[in-house]
């Protein structure tokens, strides 16, 4: 989650930055509207229920696939891995 957030504020950046842009010397000069709390809270759980959705596929692959090793404890698989050569 923390890898997709790094991403996404960057992209946020750019995308609020073009948003605050489109009002800028016309008659809508500063009135780029923001999310309110609830509006970002909901946006919240949707990422973070999207994020965690594909998990458990990612970790049954990576448990096949000859190129990962757990050397941990097998339940543990996709929460620590090493790269096997």
């Amino acid at each position: 989650m923390v890898v997709a957030q790094s991403i996404y504020t960057a992209q946020n950046a750019r995308v609020q930055r073009a948003a605050m842009g489109l009002g800028a010397g016309g008659a809508d000069e500063g009135t780029t509207r923001f999310l309110s709390e609830r509006e970002a809270s909901d946006a919240g759980r949707t990422t973070i229920a999207g994020a965690a959705k594909p998990w458990p596929l990612w970790v049954a692959e990576v448990q096949c696939h000859p190129l990962y090793k757990n050397e941990v404890h097998p339940m543990t698989a996709g929460v620590l891995l090493f790269w096997s050569r």
